[in-house]
């Protein structure tokens, strides 16, 4: 692993690395991630982004300052594009990715992309960056990748699904490919670390960097605001969503798709004892959820409802103070998705002093390292157990006020910043 460091190597008016983003268009990570990087080492990096959600107006504003340009992606074909028909590059691409088992469907996408960005690339990439630096390398986020120069040096960072959840030859073909020549590699635990050493060979070991991404610290600042104050505004906040008033709130996952395992989570606490099961009322986060799969709200709540639990299905989006209220009266949080990378729902939970609990499989190894107290579990049959001692648990400001200190130390943006400077400056 790369060590973190601010070594400015001594050249104080040194110019700035110009550096091109590409990839995944979740503009909140991408924002907040660049700021935390400007505002830590203003004029170190002049950054451009390409692919990219475009801002909202109140996030121009916001980002304006560490983004130099926004380059639009253009889908449809132009005129301008049909020489690039005859490129011989598309022909050899296309002839390895039918070797590899690629279907009929990416082959046609991946045709009209490569006409579009064949031209688009053109006058992008005369801008000569230092670095390219590819977010999230799955298939439908490498369009840039084929046609970037052969010395061009490039940064691929990996989020956590688009490790854990691809597979396949094909797909392993191209992130075998993208990594062979990557300059640096970037993920967020030893875990996921491993996890490319395994899946993509030993060799790639001096390239690889732990990095972390930001949060958001507009929660964090409402959480601090609200935090001394909450027993004076918890009553509203309850009765305005319809909450009991006298029972604890136990928070299920972080959003509505099935991954997150939430019918499981309560098969196992269905037999916890009654004069348990009769202080609690269950939340399931539901705002954000996979549009195509109709039944899983209503198998909840089915489930809800035959092991006897008072709950209910929160699909409401939340605002900023409402969100923060949510976490500062939850009791237990229960986190136990078949995987994931580094979960901001966690730091925020204690952050906000409720209990937490999730799962040994997950590669939270930084929470450990940090030394933040929670509860882990091996297996779901370990739920109940686990359950009724968080449950049970009364609570301990020393405790929380410790965690609180230590995610401040070491997942805000002033240390998040510092884990990317050794990738993006070097």
């Amino acid at each position: 692993m790369g060590g973190v460091s601010e070594n400015f190597h001594g050249v104080m008016n040194q110019k700035p690395k110009y550096i091109l983003v590409a990839g995944i268009g979740k503009s909140n990570f991408i924002g907040q991630l660049y700021l935390s990087i400007h505002k830590k080492y203003p004029k170190k990096f002049d950054i451009d982004i390409l692919g990219l959600r475009l801002f909202s107006n109140l996030e121009k504003g916001k980002y304006a300052e560490c983004f130099t340009n926004q380059f639009k992606i253009r889908k449809s074909i132009e005129i301008k594009d049909l020489i690039n028909i005859f490129n011989f590059k598309l022909y050899l691409h296309l002839f390895r990715f039918i070797r590899f088992g690629a279907s009929a469907n990416y082959l046609y996408s991946f045709f009209k992309e490569f006409v579009v960005y064949a031209t688009m690339s053109k006058k992008i990439l005369k801008n000569n960056y230092d670095i390219i630096h590819f977010h999230f390398p799955t298939k439908e986020k490498l369009a840039l990748f084929w046609h970037i120069g052969r010395n061009q040096k490039y940064v691929v960072s990996f989020w956590g699904s688009d490790l854990m959840r691809v597979n396949g030859v094909f797909n392993y073909y191209i992130q075998k490919k993208v990594l062979r020549d990557a300059y640096k590699i970037t993920t967020h635990s030893l875990e996921l670390k491993d996890q490319i050493l395994t899946k993509f060979g030993r060799d790639l070991r001096d390239k690889i960097f732990l990095t972390k991404f930001p949060p958001e610290e507009k929660l964090y600042r409402i959480l601090d605001e609200y935090s001394p104050k909450i027993d004076l505004i918890r009553i509203r906040f309850l009765q305005e969503f319809n909450f009991p008033l006298t029972k604890n709130l136990i928070v299920i996952g972080h959003n509505g798709f099935r991954e997150n395992n939430h019918i499981q989570i309560l098969k196992q606490l269905s037999n916890i004892p009654l004069e348990i099961k009769e202080k609690c009322y269950f939340i399931l986060p539901f705002s954000y959820k996979n549009a195509k799969d109709n039944l899983y709200e209503k198998e909840c709540l089915q489930e809800l409802s035959r092991s006897d639990f008072s709950g209910k299905i929160l699909d409401t989006f939340l605002s900023w103070e409402e969100l923060a209220l949510l976490k500062l009266c939850t009791k237990v949080y229960i986190h136990l998705p078949v995987s994931d990378a580094l979960s901001g729902s966690l730091t925020e939970a204690m952050y906000a002093g409720s209990e937490v609990i999730t799962g040994k499989w997950l590669p939270y190894s930084p929470f450990e390292d940090a030394g933040l107290s929670y509860y882990s579990i091996n297996d779901f049959s370990e739920l109940p157990q686990i359950f009724e001692l968080a449950i049970s648990k009364n609570p301990d400001q020393n405790s929380a006020l410790a965690n609180k200190e230590k995610i401040r130390d070491y997942f805000f943006p002033d240390f998040c910043a510092k884990t990317w400077f050794s990738v993006l400056e070097n």
